[in-house]
């Protein structure tokens, strides 16, 4: 005969203090992705004002790399608010799909300003 085991009662129970490190740590994630996606659009207005401007002439290729990788960052950033709230609201765990987007944002945002930067300081300087 088997017994019938309530799902809460053989879960482990989380401690008070897991609990909120727990909360604290999806508090810190969600606002490191409000301003990553904060970072990526500000980003985005200062080149496209610096290359409407003429202050630095651009090929396409390169101002269509840059900007795509800035907005695969800010895309990431954005998913991984969407992520973490669906997380929060269905009890879910949604870890890897959160460290995905934690990295493509970071990688993102990177790799765009590093890539305009050297663009910018090539095309100034010589």
């Amino acid at each position: 005969m088997k017994k019938i085991v309530n799902p809460e009662e053989s879960a482990p129970q989380q401690s008070e203090a897991e609990t909120i490190f727990r909360q604290s740590s999806d508090d810190n994630t969600y606002d490191l992705f409000k301003h990553m996606t904060t970072l990526t659009l500000v980003s985005l207005g200062g080149i496209m004002t610096i290359v409407s401007e003429d202050i630095v002439s651009m090929k396409p290729l390169a101002l269509a790399v840059i900007v795509g990788l800035l907005a695969l960052g800010g895309i990431g950033a954005f998913s991984g608010m969407v992520e973490l709230a669906e997380e929060r609201a269905s009890g879910e765990k949604r870890a890897r799909k959160i460290t995905i987007y934690r990295k493509l944002a970071s990688t993102g945002f990177g790799m765009g300003i590093g890539a305009f930067l050297s663009v910018f300081l090539l095309e100034t300087l010589l």
